[in-house]
């Protein structure tokens, strides 16, 4: 009787989404807490006072006010966030893999995923990088999937929260859209078939100019901190001042010597270059004169784009789990933000693993991580190139690998490389995998040599 219940219990959709929210935030039940960044201090402050920080957007502090029942407690907000996450992989599972119980497969799914990637880590932190892999996924089902305009409408929903929650979201689906568009018009002047329906990359394209118009302050307050930063870390301004110090009165010579190898440090440094020069405003002006120098500087710019090709190279491989989850001590925004919104819970974080430090290497979880990402890649490739792939399968796959890679690129060449840019969506390609699986699509080419000696 009790396999029969649950059994039932696990057959509908939202049950299933539910329990497969329960795996998501593994890591956050496992911690004893919701997993705290750096930044979350900053998305708590903009949502409980409603002031839009100077390099992001408000929405996802907004979120975590609403799912937070504004301040009651923050795990609400990971369930909210990880349940979002299991419908769309609900959904996917649905649609792209029909043979499976979509049902079973999610939950079964998910599960083989908390145990071997990385999803539970991006999907219990406080931060916005859980709706990075739902705005792919929203992305993939807009273009690619079969919906009523009711669903449809509730995807584009879906779709706009997500690319509201950051402005590199907007960055990377914004080309992914336009290729979709382009496509689909060549397709429909030639009158042969595409994958694509014009309205459905229409209506995602404006989306993301809505998302970026309604981020456009943050967008135009910070984008001379990041690309500047990039600009450090890539060598690039010191051959910049080099070459132009001695012309031009700028600031930033007096540090020139003493500029950090990275982005990160240049940017938030409270001793450094960018610190001592005004931070935001008052090194604005001179940040984007330079900026300007750089881009239409064909020396400068050749080498930044050398710098952003072999970044992005990098980045694809930069993929473990665990960066930035160290303790937050008193005094420190994270910990200051939580005890002046969430009081009740401080103890709770106090004794979590997190606070311990017991995150700051997870050596057998990034074994694994790269273990199964690897496999499912070099699977995912025999099967894509070796002629049993299906036309509609093989175009799901090819848009997983380009989505990857270009979210890989406006990262790492707008802000900096960072473990966590990778370790949130390149655990897509073993649910790609699962999804083949769970479908009967993906056959080992071995087992079909020895059926066929």
């Amino acid at each position: 009787m009790s396999q029969s219940f649950f059994s039932r219990f696990t057959s509908g959709k939202w049950p299933a989404a539910a329990l497969s929210a329960l795996f998501l935030m593994g890591a956050a039940l496992y911690n004893g807490y919701p997993l705290l960044y750096a930044d979350t201090g900053t998305y708590l402050a903009s949502g409980f006072e409603l002031e839009t920080p100077y390099d992001r957007p408000i929405t996802y502090g907004l979120f975590i006010r609403i799912f937070s029942l504004n301040g009651f407690s923050t795990w609400p907000v990971i369930f909210a966030q990880s349940f979002l996450l299991a419908l769309v992989i609900y959904e996917c599972f649905r649609q792209f893999a029909p043979q499976a119980s979509a049902s079973r497969a999610t939950i079964l799914g998910t599960l083989t995923l908390c145990c071997f990637t990385g999803v539970s880590w991006v999907s219990s932190w406080l931060i916005a990088d859980v709706f990075t892999p739902v705005t792919i996924l929203c992305t993939l089902l807009l273009l690619y999937g079969k919906h009523t305009r009711g669903a449809a409408a509730g995807w584009l929903f879906l779709l706009l929260l997500g690319l509201c929650t950051h402005l590199s979201h907007v960055l990377m689906s914004a080309p992914l859209f336009l290729l979709a568009l382009l496509w689909a018009l060549r397709a429909r002047k030639k009158k042969i078939g595409t994958p694509f329906k014009i309205s459905h990359a229409l209506a995602g394209l404006l989306l993301c100019m809505l998302a970026f118009f309604s981020m456009g302050s943050a967008a135009s307050k910070s984008r001379h901190v990041y690309l500047m930063g990039r600009l450090v870390e890539t060598g690039v301004i010191d051959t910049y001042l080099a070459d132009n110090c001695a012309k031009k009165p700028l600031a930033l010579c007096r540090w020139r010597d003493s500029l950090p190898p990275d982005a990160g440090t240049f940017m938030f440094d409270s001793t450094g270059a960018f610190a001592q020069m005004g931070g935001r405003t008052g090194t604005k002006q001179e940040f984007d004169a330079i900026i300007a120098d750089v881009f239409t500087s064909p020396k400068y710019l050749a080498r930044y784009l050398g710098a952003g090709i072999s970044g992005t190279l990098k980045q694809l491989v930069t993929i473990n789990a665990g960066e930035g989850l160290c303790h937050y001590p008193p005094g420190s925004r994270p910990y200051e933000r939580m005890k002046h919104y969430f009081p009740a819970e401080l103890n709770e974080y106090r004794f979590s693993k997190q606070a311990f430090n017991l995150f700051t290497q997870l050596p057998l979880a990034n074994f694994l991580y790269y273990l199964s990402a690897g496999i499912s890649l070099l699977l995912l490739l025999s099967w894509r190139f070796g002629g049993n792939a299906s036309v509609e399968l093989r175009r799901l796959f090819d848009f997983l690998v380009l989505a990857y890679v270009v979210q890989c690129a406006v990262c790492v060449n707008f802000s900096t490389l960072a473990n966590r840019f990778g370790c949130r969506v390149v655990w897509l390609f073993p649910l790609f995998l699962l999804m083949l699986w769970f479908n009967g699509e993906y056959r080992p080419k071995l087992r079909e040599d020895k059926k066929s000696a």
